[in-house]
């Protein structure tokens, strides 16, 4: 839930938005806030496979939302 999120600072970015340190539910993460809401097909398709990257990956600080 976005209100259990908090921003403590920007580390990068890319096409999709820009990448936060976080915290999640006591825990530390990063969080990706998307520029637009109203992402082309192509875009959103990118999107959900970099998000199934991310799902994947065996770190701490993935947070499964």
């Amino acid at each position: 839930m976005p209100e259990e999120l908090t921003y403590i600072e920007k580390i990068g970015g890319g096409c999709f938005g820009s990448v936060f340190k976080g915290e999640c539910r006591g825990k530390e993460v990063a969080i990706k806030k998307l520029f637009r809401q109203d992402l082309s097909d192509k875009a959103l398709n990118d999107f959900k496979k970099e998000v199934e990257i991310c799902r994947y990956a065996s770190r701490e600080s993935a947070v499964s939302l």
